[in-house]
């Protein structure tokens, strides 16, 4: 790892090697003026691998989006900027000796803790979050299978990407996603999987759906699965709908036939269910030692008080939401809660934290997709290079203070990682297969 900076650099450290991070790296870099004094980057990463979710949370199949890492990689291959693998920020490095270290330290962590349902029995073995299962299903060196798919039923709480993504996942099997850089280990689970039955549960109605049409097609449209709705859940769908924001969505979800009663025959040429089933809060989940049924509360327009139904399932997954973790220390931050801040500038009590700014997730919350990504890095590396004009970052740092640990993974380090997916990828007739394994990438990143 090449320790050496520009003298008189100003030097900026960005923790977390996400979209966010590259796309702030590319917005302070354009933004700096000609004649000021360089800019100094260090894109600091607890894992060997850049890129966070567009590697670890984009579903595997949908490779137009993951292409958005050939923009992502000029952030990182800039002049004066260093990625810095395999540092973690309160493990390896403190905020403290960062903040002794850099003129300005840039947030960009994410929202990697799941929102709970908050139910009854949610702490069963089989009640999991969809977050560990997208984990593992990208190859993310710290998961392990967190569902146990020979079970026949699986219930899927949620209504964005992330749920439809899930329940994708679930019903496409093995030869879906057969191309793809998914770990073979992870293919043959798919492979093997009994489960035969998904329920997306959504509290709301169809009308208030976080999931995108393309997604929703995607799934809807899955050859071999029989596709439902339950209409007494879903709110006024009909003509007679009045005020209600028409989409797409909607559209095609009045196409669906009504939901059969469970264990009814699957339709003709059909190996799998899909049912859909909105105005459905969780209750509770139910079993002897192990998820057994989940319990959800009727909450369409007109339903009795009460009113619930059962669902004869195995296994939950929760996909619910995401919950920012602040750094420790920073004063007034709140875990689970995005970090206050003021078009980027951290705030403290008193104010703003002079040379501490945020960016992505741990700045506005788990909302958006990979491109809000962009004028939210924006305003950030407006602050900042604000900031340095008007003499407000600290500077003239001292000259013993923290430096790379010589055993972090550099950019070069992470290119061999990545020649060695494509050579693993290659053997088996795929683009990549990801390694999923701290030892393995790290031994590819040494060559």
């Amino acid at each position: 790892m090449n320790a050496g900076q520009p003298e008189g650099a100003v030097k900026v450290a960005v923790v977390g090697a996400g979209p966010a991070a590259c796309f702030f790296v590319e917005a302070l870099l354009a933004g700096a003026p000609e004649e000021g004094p360089a800019i100094a980057v260090d894109v600091i990463e607890r894992l060997p691998t850049p890129y966070g979710l567009l590697r670890y949370g984009v579903a595997p199949d949908h490779g137009k989006i993951k292409s958005v890492e050939k923009g992502l990689a000029r952030a990182l291959e800039r002049p004066g900027v260093r990625f810095v693998g395999d540092v973690e920020l309160g493990r390896t490095v403190t905020r403290e000796q960062l903040l002794d270290a850099y003129d300005a330290v840039v947030y960009a962590i994410g929202a990697d803790e799941p929102r709970l349902m908050g139910v009854p029995g949610e702490d069963l073995p089989g009640s999991v979050s969809a977050a560990g299962f997208v984990s593992w299903y990208s190859g993310h060196p710290d998961a392990i299978a967190p569902l146990d798919l020979t079970q026949e039923s699986v219930a899927v709480m949620g209504a964005g990407n992330v749920a439809i993504d899930v329940a994708r996942t679930l019903l496409a099997g093995r030869a879906h996603f057969a191309p793809t850089d998914v770990p073979t280990a992870v293919l043959d689970v798919l492979g093997a999987s009994a489960v035969r039955t998904v329920y997306v549960c959504v509290r709301r109605g169809p009308h208030e759906h976080k999931f995108t049409f393309k997604e929703f097609k995607e799934l809807v449209a899955l050859p071999g699965v029989e596709v439902s709705v339950r209409p007494q859940w879903t709110g006024p769908l009909g003509p007679e709908r009045e005020g209600m924001h028409k989409d797409s969505v909607l559209e095609l979800l009045e196409t669906l036939p009504p939901a059969p009663e469970p264990g009814a025959p699957l339709a003709e040429g059909c190996t799998r269910r899909l049912v859909f089933s909105f105005w459905s809060r969780p209750a509770r989940i139910e079993g002897d030692g192990s998820v057994e049924r989940l319990v959800v509360l009727d909450v369409s327009p007109g339903a009795a008080p009460g009113a619930e139904l059962t669902l004869p399932v195995q296994a939950v997954l929760s996909a619910t939401g995401y919950l920012p973790q602040p750094p420790a220390g920073i004063p007034g931050a709140v875990d689970g809660e995005p970090l206050r801040h003021e078009a980027g500038r951290v705030l403290g009590p008193d104010g703003p934290l002079p040379g501490e700014y945020a960016v992505g997730w741990v700045k506005r919350g788990a909302t958006g997709v990979i491109g809000s990504n962009k004028s939210d890095a924006a305003e950030t590396a407006r602050s900042v290079l604000a900031d340095l004009a008007a003499g407000a970052l600290p500077r003239d740092r001292p000259a013993e203070c923290w430096q790379p640990p010589a055993e972090a993974v550099d950019y070069a380090g992470w290119q061999r990682i990545d020649a060695g997916e494509r050579a693993l990828g290659e053997a088996s007739g795929r683009a990549r297969e990801k390694v999923a394994d701290w030892d393995r990438l790290r031994a590819l990143a040494r060559g």
